[in-house]
């Protein structure tokens, strides 16, 4: 089994398709099949039609710290952004590259200051 790659939102690009990431973000907005993780003014649409995690826990509370692990794919066709709530900002978003969720997790406690620093510290240790 391969390890989920700790990866800031911010960071996320086309030369990361196909990889298996993990990301922590607030859940801005989610619909049918899809939700919008953001951190800071960068965002990342999520598909959750096969994720597995209890919707109810992290589905109920906009603005809640998630994590997500999965694939990040590239579609054809951009996925819409779900609604967004008029307090939020609409991040920037590109509406082709889609994590495609195996687990989706509420991570209330998690402080994204310290995950975006934790891996900072990590991609520095891993140039020297």
């Amino acid at each position: 089994m391969d390890s989920a790659t700790p990866t800031k939102i911010a960071s996320i690009d086309q030369s990361l398709v196909g990889r298996k990431l993990r990301v922590a973000g607030r859940m801005v907005s989610f619909g049918e099949n899809v939700m919008l993780v953001v951190d800071g003014d960068m965002g990342v649409l999520v598909d959750i039609r096969l994720c597995t995690g209890n919707s109810a826990e992290w589905g109920r509370e906009r603005k809640g710290v998630v994590m997500v692990i999965g694939y990040l794919e590239r579609v054809q066709t951009p996925l819409p952004i779900p609604p967004v709530p008029p307090y939020a900002a609409i991040p920037a978003v590109d509406r082709c590259l889609v994590l495609d969720a195996l687990l989706v997790t509420a991570t209330a406690d998690l402080d994204l200051a310290e995950w975006n620093g934790g891996i900072d510290a990590l991609e520095a240790y891993k140039i020297q």
